[in-house]
């Protein structure tokens, strides 16, 4: 316990030149990739079921009045077709993330597709 709690606190107590060098050594990078599979199984996941469960009608269609946040009051929801077209790509992208294909590209599609829905609601 006192080796880990010495490890974590070992960046603190260094110099410059030996901090620079500890933050950029090669680390293992199995745990990103275990986040990358998680994270885009889980958002496939969500989007599927914001399709399957018909939530495009029922929060974004058809409503006279949206609440939205002080400085956003110009976004407002697609029309129905193009929102199921627009959850079916957030898939897509999060299909890609999870396959690590184009993930760079695919995780910022993802971003601010689903940073566009979030501000919606």
């Amino acid at each position: 316990m006192i080796a880990k709690i010495a490890q974590l606190v070992q960046p603190l107590t260094m110099g410059w030149t030996e901090r620079f060098s500890y933050f950029f050594q090669p680390v293992d990078a199995s745990f990103r990739a275990y986040f990358r599979i998680a994270f885009g199984s889980i958002m496939v996941w969500e989007t599927w079921r914001f399709i399957q469960n018909d939530w495009v009608e029922y929060f974004f269609a058809g409503k006279e009045f949206y609440f939205t946040y002080w400085p956003l009051g110009f976004l407002r929801p697609w029309p129905q077709d193009l929102m199921y077209i627009h959850l079916v790509l957030m898939g897509i992208f999060a299909s890609f993330m999870l396959l690590g294909f184009c993930y760079r590209i695919s995780a910022t599609a993802f971003f601010l597709m689903i940073t566009y829905l979030f501000l919606l609601e």
